[in-house]
């Protein structure tokens, strides 16, 4: 197996949901019955850590899970609903109605929140209509807007993130364990927040619409998000940044000479550029990891099954130095709809094939070509530390 992929793969096992949520319930802030939601990618995951660590002291719970995934094992106390990502639907709306009535019963509150909640839990503040988010969010998404920024319009318009959820828990304990998927990300980034207290305001929520919506920025009906902190606590279990720093322990295990690199834009362009930088500058023997989330304006119609992880890759290859590789993943296993996780691509993988490369690139058809070429790869599911680039030079 190659070198960055298997430590990838090992990196990711390391930073296992479920272990992670078992090791931080010892420190769980209420000792006694505990009501329970789980929104996101990895919540089938974290409630499996729950399950093996406290399993008779959870008195009701919702686990709302991306539609086709796997769910966590059955407890009797537990309701496990699916939902669509990455726009919402009626049975995002259901879920946040449930999720809302368990933060209101009497009990205190475990969250387990991860990548994927903004679209498994929505319901839009008064005065906007499901169909009217969906437009306005796949128009964000669309538009090669940053995650933080379409999650700060997201958060304002709707009544349970940005800490919304915390409104209808009143007085009582709210602890959130968070598996972030955003680089350089804040708590509130991560689902768009739902248990966790917002920073940004509306005057910035509104610059920002503004900034990729235009003039129809100035129709949404944007609202306060909550301020509360008294009982809300939250722990961030693991970050992509993290990620990064372990793949690079498990290269050094392959005799590499591994760092984590940092990127200056998100823009796809101005990454391509800057990871070619950084691939003429590699030693032999060497590794630079990478924690990326690339933005990519998308045209409406999409002809071909790609994703981020597989178009950045088709990008760089062709163009990296000799005896440099560059895998590139995401992490979820999930790469859009490409149907893998991304690729490992060098200088020859499309040798004498640039027309192609070129075609698949134009029309977003990464992940078939890719798989076309054997150079596509998998991973595991239920996981979710956002994009990661490996380069490594042998």
């Amino acid at each position: 197996m190659n070198a960055a992929l298997e430590a990838v793969e090992r990196a990711l096992a390391h930073l296992e949901p479920s272990r992670l949520v078992r090791r931080a319930m010892v420190s769980l802030p209420f000792a006694g019955p505990f009501a329970l939601v789980a929104f996101g990618k990895a919540a089938a995951a974290m409630t499996e850590g729950v399950l093996a660590s406290r399993p008779d002291a959870l008195a009701r719970g919702l686990v709302v899970i991306p539609e086709g995934s796997l769910a966590p094992h059955r407890h009797r106390a537990v309701t496990v609903v699916e939902a669509p990502h990455p726009l919402p639907d009626a049975r995002s709306v259901r879920a946040a109605h449930r999720a809302a009535n368990i933060m209101a019963s009497r009990l205190p509150v475990l969250a387990l929140v991860s990548g994927g909640a903004s679209s498994l839990v929505a319901w839009p503040v008064e005065g906007l209509t499901l169909a009217q988010k969906r437009a306005i969010v796949a128009d964000l998404l669309a538009s090669g807007a940053p995650i933080q920024d379409v999650n700060l319009v997201r958060r304002h318009l709707s009544r349970v993130k940005g800490g919304g959820l915390l409104r209808f828990a009143g007085s009582r304990p709210v602890c959130s364990l968070i598996v972030s998927d955003v680089v350089s990300g804040r708590p509130e980034d991560i689902g768009s927040g739902p248990t966790v207290p917002s920073t940004g305001g509306l005057r910035e929520a509104r610059a920002v619409a503004r900034r990729w919506l235009g003039d129809r920025a100035e129709r949404l009906p944007l609202h306060a998000c909550s301020r509360r902190t008294a009982g809300a606590s939250f722990v961030e279990l693991a970050s992509p940044e993290r990620l990064a720093r372990r793949v690079t322990v498990e290269l050094r295990s392959h005799g590499l000479a591994a760092s984590v690199g940092r990127l200056g834009a998100s823009a796809l362009e101005v990454v391509v550029r800057e990871l070619l930088a950084e691939s003429r500058r590699l030693a032999p023997r060497s590794a630079r990891v990478f924690a990326v989330e690339t933005t990519l304006a998308v045209p409406k119609v999409r002809a071909g099954r790609g994703g981020r992880a597989s178009h950045l890759a088709l990008r760089l290859a062709g163009e990296l130095p000799p005896a440099v590789s560059a895998l590139v993943v995401a992490t979820d296993g999930v790469d859009g709809r490409s149907g893998h996780a991304g690729g490992l691509v060098d200088r020859d993988t499309f040798r004498g094939r640039s027309g192609e490369l070129e075609a698949a690139l134009r029309t977003f058809d990464s992940g078939a070509l890719l798989r076309e070429r054997g150079a596509h790869v998998e991973l595991p599911r239920g996981h979710n530390l956002t994009d990661l680039v490996v380069l490594s030079r042998a």
